[in-house]
């Protein structure tokens, strides 16, 4: 973002001073159009960050709306559950009665 700031900074300084005729030069001097310059230069900044806000804004927003949409959809996480609950109980972890319970409880959600 740096590099692109500096390239538009200088591309405005060249069009600028090359755009200029001697007379313009004699009236304005450097100094202004250095000063055009650096305030081209601060809105060329100002318009990256508020760019780069509104893309970081759309991201957040895509990313929630995914995670709703995971949320939309219990189901696989349910099963996802009862499969792991199943290995504890082939593992010996869990008796026949306790997978039947966390299972029940996870199917009544």
């Amino acid at each position: 973002m740096k590099k692109l700031i500096i390239i538009l900074f200088l591309i405005i300084s060249v069009c600028l001073l090359s755009g200029c005729s001697e007379e313009i030069l004699g009236r304005i001097g450097i100094l202004e159009i250095m000063l055009l310059n650096c305030f081209f230069g601060f809105l060329v900044a100002v318009v990256g960050v508020v760019i780069w806000l509104i893309i970081k804004n759309l991201k957040k927003d895509k990313e929630s709306e995914n995670k709703s949409n995971n949320k939309e959809m219990p189901g696989y996480d349910v099963a996802e559950q009862i499969k792991k609950l199943a290995e504890l109980k082939e593992q010996g972890i869990l008796t026949e009665e306790e997978f039947e319970q966390e299972k029940s409880k996870l199917l009544n959600k």
